[in-house]
């Protein structure tokens, strides 16, 4: 009888882990981008002003152009419903940004053709505009607080969709 390696045996675990890894793959980099989005409302909790930190319209973006349209409207409810619980605003504002992530959504739908990036970045403008003036209707001229974190939003998106846009979606398709 032949005497099996014993570094077979004990490494047999790493095989295991790259099989799964291979065949789960797209569905973890899903959950793990939804749990990003979701988790990026953490802040609010510490800083009582908005910062404008938005990675979540990226995200949505991103998932429209990986997934589909059903899996990113999916991803929107999750990521708002994590950002419920995180950030402990259970009033109207989760409705609001689901108001905001439809727009995203249909603004990606329409500008399909038009590639991650641009699709992107016009996603970005006009969801951050809405929800400036929707701020506007609902807390007035405080709103006047809310003008750099539309700017510093946008120019994040800008950034995140310039530099990881694309090649994010081709790493997922490609999957």
């Amino acid at each position: 009888m032949k005497k099996v390696k014993p570094y077979l045996i004990k490494y047999w675990w790493v095989l295991f882990l790259v099989l799964f890894l291979s065949i789960f793959a797209k569905s973890l980099i899903f959950v793990l981008l939804v749990l990003v989005g979701g988790l990026n409302q953490l802040y609010k909790r510490i800083i009582p002003f908005p910062l404008g930190l938005d990675f979540t319209t990226f995200i949505v973006v991103v998932i429209f152009f990986s997934y589909g349209w059903f899996w990113a409207f999916i991803a929107v409810i999750l990521i708002l419903i994590i950002g419920a619980f995180v950030s402990g605003q259970f009033n109207h504002v989760p409705i609001v940004r689901l108001a905001k992530f439809v727009v995203v959504l249909m603004c990606c739908f329409v500008l399909f053709n038009f590639g991650v990036v641009s699709a992107g970045k016009i996603a970005t403008v006009i969801a951050h505009l809405s929800m400036l003036i929707v701020s506007f209707f609902m807390i007035g001229p405080l709103v006047v607080r809310a003008i750099p974190a539309f700017f510093i939003g946008v120019f994040l998106n800008f950034f995140l969709f310039n530099r990881f846009g694309e090649l994010l979606v081709d790493i997922v398709s490609g999957l």
